[in-house]
């Protein structure tokens, strides 16, 4: 394959270096994560023509969940401050409340793109698929994405430092500009057993849903678009972390199920952060995190 096939799948990459070039006219300084992310292009990345280490599937997952989902506690993951985002904009006062539920809607489209973009690259890494025409078109669909998101908090708040969802927005770039700079340096993907891809693959789809059903969630509680009720949201997050402590259970290396068990509690950290949130009514989300502490005892000898 030659390099130079690859540089059609640039084009993305070049709009956002056309719109960074742009004199700014609100006087806001540029954004430091896009620059990050951008700096990456220029480079065909993980070609098969490259040598480049061929991560193990335990680095490629724990990579991509350190990111996506963080640890217990830590307020800089990508999920973490997609959530947050949500909480911004629902503790405006004086927005419309269409406009708020139709922005709530909107975000969540958004941000689980984002995800789902970062996970299948994940999954292909594992599957050892990925080559550099691949590398190009999954970051220019992030930088696509990125950029329908910029707009529609601008739409929303307003442009610069002066829209409250700015900083929330520019640390969820900032981490998922690390995460692309983490996939940079991954080669193709080693080869595995396919019984060990299938576990691996779908250890990554669950932990996927679990994102998504949080958003969702998110979507839910913050905006209110269900009339404060977000019990079919909760029942479905229970059945999610449910399929994700058991995929991580089937993970034979002991060390990597603990990690995956602090991801997990980290998704339920969050869950119980969004069921306490102002307006929703509190209380119903017992039964979830309940639920989850049970099988997590029930399997814990195994486990660890």
């Amino acid at each position: 394959m030659s390099l130079k096939s690859s540089w059609h799948w640039l084009a993305p990459r070049l709009t956002i270096r056309d719109l960074l070039s742009t004199p700014n006219q609100t006087g806001d300084s540029q954004r430091p994560c896009l620059a990050e992310v951008e700096s990456l292009g220029d480079r065909l990345l993980m070609s098969a023509s490259v040598e480049v280490p061929a991560p193990a599937p335990e680095t490629i997952v724990t990579t991509l969940l350190k990111a996506s989902i963080g640890t217990t506690g830590a307020t800089d993951s990508i999920l973490a401050n997609g959530l947050a985002l949500y909480k911004a904009a629902g503790s405006l006062e004086g927005v419309n409340a269409v406009k708020l539920n139709q922005f709530s809607h909107k975000l969540t489209d958004s941000l689980l793109k984002i995800d789902t973009i970062f996970f299948k690259f994940a999954d292909d890494l594992i599957k050892g698929e990925v080559t550099g025409i691949k590398y190009n078109k999954a970051l220019g669909a992030y930088n696509d994405e990125l950029l329908k998101l910029d707009k529609l908090i601008s739409d929303f708040g307003g442009t610069g430092e002066n829209n409250p969802l700015y900083a929330q927005k520019i640390k969820l770039e900032k981490t998922a500009g690390d995460l692309w700079e983490s996939y940079k340096l991954f080669g193709a993907g080693a080869k595995v057993d396919s019984k060990v891809e299938l576990v691996f693959h779908k250890l990554t789809d669950d932990f996927l849903d679990v994102e998504g059903g949080l958003l969702k969630l998110g979507d839910d509680t913050i905006a209110k678009t269900n009339k404060g009720s977000n019990k079919g949201d909760i029942e479905y997050l229970k059945i999610k972390l449910e399929d994700v402590l058991i995929s991580s259970y089937k993970v034979s290396d002991s060390d990597l199920k603990a990690e995956l068990l602090g991801y997990i509690n980290a998704a339920t950290e969050m869950e119980n952060s969004l069921i306490g949130a102002p307006g929703n009514g509190g209380g119903e989300g017992g039964g979830v995190i309940g639920g989850v502490i049970v099988l997590l005892a029930d399997v814990d000898d195994v486990i660890t």
